[in-house]
C-alpha cells in the first residue's frame, strides 16, 4: 500500500483526550486497577512496560478505522505515518479504557508497542476488547485488556479500531 492509498483507506473514527497518570514502575498496575477490567493478561505488567515518568500527562488518542476490508499491521503503521501519528503506548491505552469503559464494549481497540527485543516481524500489541459470556439466566460482558504478539503480516478485519497519538 502506498502513502496516498493508506491515507484514503483509513478514517479517524473518534478522538479522545485522556489523562495518563504515569507513576514510574507502578504505572501499569495503577491503570489496571483504575480500569476495573474483568480480565487482563499476565504480561500486562510493569515489568514488561517500563515507564520512568512521574507526572500526569494529557494526550490525544485518535482511533482510526478501516471500513470493511482486512488490513495488515504494516498498512496500519503506514497510515499512522501519513497522519503523523505513533501507536499509543500501553499506559495510554489503559488510560483510555479506564476513562471510556463502554468504548471497548462497542469496538475492539488495538495498538502496536515498540518491540521489547529484536524479533523480526513481531511486535507486542495491547488490545482492549470485550467478551460475552452466556448463562442460562442471562449473560455477562467482560472487559478485557491483554497483550499479544502480532506479526507485520497479520490481517485485522474491519471491526478493529487502531489507536495512535500525535508525534
Amino acid at each position: 500500500m502506498n502513502f496516498r492509498t493508506a491515507d484514503a483507506a483509513f478514517a479517524v473514527d473518534r478522538t479522545y483526550v485522556v489523562r495518563v497518570p504515569y507513576r514510574g514502575q507502578a504505572t501499569i498496575r495503577e491503570l489496571v486497577q483504575l480500569g476495573h477490567y474483568d480480565q487482563t493478561s499476565r504480561k500486562l505488567d510493569d515489568a514488561s512496560f517500563h515507564f520512568s515518568r512521574q507526572a500526569d500527562e494529557c494526550v490525544s488518542i485518535h482511533l482510526l478505522s478501516r471500513n470493511g476490508s482486512n488490513v495488515s499491521m504494516r498498512d496500519i503503521l503506514t497510515a499512522f505515518a501519513v497522519r503523523r501519528l505513533r501507536p499509543a503506548n500501553a499506559a495510554e491505552m489503559l488510560a483510555l479504557g479506564a476513562q471510556q469503559p463502554d468504548l471497548q464494549l462497542l469496538f475492539a481497540i488495538i495498538t502496536f508497542e515498540t518491540p521489547w527485543f529484536d524479533v523480526p516481524f513481531f511486535r507486542p500489541a495491547v488490545s482492549l476488547r470485550s467478551h460475552i459470556r452466556l448463562f442460562r439466566k442471562g449473560y455477562r460482558i467482560n472487559r478485557i485488556a491483554e497483550v499479544t504478539w502480532v506479526t507485520e503480516l497479520r490481517n485485522f478485519n474491519g471491526s478493529w479500531l487502531f489507536a495512535g497519538t500525535p508525534t
